[in-house]
C-alpha cells in the first residue's frame, strides 16, 4: 500500500477517534491518537490480516498492552473492515461491542483483551511460543 493510502488511513482512524469522545464523552483520546500512525502502518502496510477469517491461524496478532489505547484499535479494524462505524456510537455502554478495553470475544479482529498495563509482551512471547511449537 502507498505511504498517502496510509496516511489516509491514519487520517480517519483519527476521526473514529475524536468522533467517539465527542459523542460519547468518554475515552483516552490523547493516548489513542498518539498511535495512530503506528497502527495504520502495520495493519495497512505490514501486517497479513484475513478480515474473512479472523481466526486463521496464518495470520498476524496485534497485542494492544495499553488497552486504554482501545480507540485506535477500534478505529483501525473498523477501516480494516471488521465492523462498521456506528458500533462506535456504543463506546464503552453496558453490554457494547466496544468496551473501554479490548474484548477478543465482543470485536472480531481483536487478538488480545488488555487491560492492565504491561503485560502484552508476556502474553505476546505465548503466542509466539504456542504458534511455533504447533509449526
Amino acid at each position: 500500500m502507498q505511504v498517502e493510502s496510509i496516511e489516509k488511513k491514519a487520517f480517519n482512524i483519527r476521526k473514529h477517534i475524536v468522533q467517539t469522545v465527542i459523542n460519547n464523552g468518554d475515552g483516552h483520546a490523547g493516548p489513542s491518537l498518539s498511535c495512530t500512525d503506528i497502527l495504520a502502518t502495520l495493519y495497512f502496510g505490514i501486517m497479513d490480516i484475513k478480515v474473512d477469517e479472523p481466526k486463521c491461524s496464518n495470520r498476524d496478532r496485534f497485542v494492544l498492552s495499553a488497552g486504554h489505547k482501545c480507540l485506535a484499535l477500534y478505529g483501525t479494524l473498523i477501516e480494516i473492515g471488521f465492523e462498521m462505524t456506528d458500533v462506535m456510537d456504543t463506546y464503552n455502554k453496558l453490554g457494547s461491542k466496544v468496551p473501554g478495553h479490548p474484548d477478543m470475544k465482543k470485536f472480531s479482529g481483536v487478538d488480545f483483551s488488555s487491560g492492565a498495563l504491561g503485560h502484552g509482551l508476556p502474553i505476546g512471547s505465548g503466542m509466539a511460543l504456542s504458534a511455533k511449537l504447533k509449526a
